[in-house]
């Protein structure tokens, strides 16, 4: 890792802790928001998997389960 974004991501989580417990779930979620688009935008397979996912997705009970053989059928 980088030193920038190893400060970066020591930053983030400080600033998130400081916020107590609902900072830290804030946080949580939007990291979660982030991955879920980043995927859908990156991947068919997930884009297609993670269709009926609601937007913003808020928890990651809403997102379905994959294994390690599902996704290695649709390495992409």
């Amino acid at each position: 890792m980088r030193l920038a974004t190893y400060v970066s991501t020591a930053w983030d989580i400080d600033r998130a802790g400081r916020q107590g417990q609902a900072g830290i779930t804030r946080r949580q979620q939007q990291r979660l928001r982030e991955l879920v688009s980043y995927v859908r935008d990156r991947s068919p397979y997930f884009a297609d998997r993670y269709r009926d996912v609601p937007d913003p997705v808020t928890d990651v009970g809403q997102l379905p389960a994959t294994t390690k053989t599902e996704m290695m059928r649709h390495f992409d």
